[in-house]
């Protein structure tokens, strides 16, 4: 059997869409790209020492108006967890940790974030260290060749800050 392409142009579109019929398919693209996403960061959490996986956060509800998230930090330190990042760039600052979670909305329009509840300890007397600066060391100050220089961090508290 042979089909003229003329033909084929000329034919109607089995899936007729209105704009009723888009808004949901376009929620369900936002579900689905929000979940993709989390699961793509709950899979590159720390591994415990058994080598399962142990996020620090789950999602409570989900749905196309909003999203519930817990998120409970997995500490090191005092003062550091898992999965976090420098909360500034400014050397000699205190180098407080953050946890970021991207968000995609479906619109520009009308978006709202809100903090549901935050629960923490103040630790009296915590030593938190600044953002370090980087200097040449020692070791590599007579070194001509840029690829075989070491640096090291050197912690400078700015008296501001702290």
């Amino acid at each position: 059997m042979r089909y003229d392409s003329s033909e084929f142009i000329k034919s109607k579109p089995m899936i007729a869409l209105n704009k009723k019929s888009i808004k949901p398919l376009l929620i369900l693209t936002f579900i689905l790209l929000l979940s993709a996403t989390f699961s793509r960061f709950s899979s590159g959490q720390k591994d415990d020492k058994s080598g399962n996986i142990s996020p620090d956060f789950r999602i409570i509800v989900s749905n196309e108006s909003f999203i519930e998230i817990e998120f409970t930090p997995d500490f090191k330190k005092n003062y550091d967890f898992y999965n976090s990042q420098n909360s500034s760039i400014a050397k000699g600052n205190p180098d407080l940790k953050v946890r970021s979670f991207p968000l995609f909305f479906p619109t520009d329009k009308k978006n709202k974030i809100e903090i549901l509840e935050s629960r923490f300890e103040d630790i009296p007397g915590a030593d938190i260290l600044p953002v370090p600066y980087f200097r040449l060391s020692d070791k590599s100050k007579n070194k001509q060749n840029k690829s075989e220089q070491e640096y090291v961090p050197e912690y400078r508290r700015d008296g501001d800050a702290y």
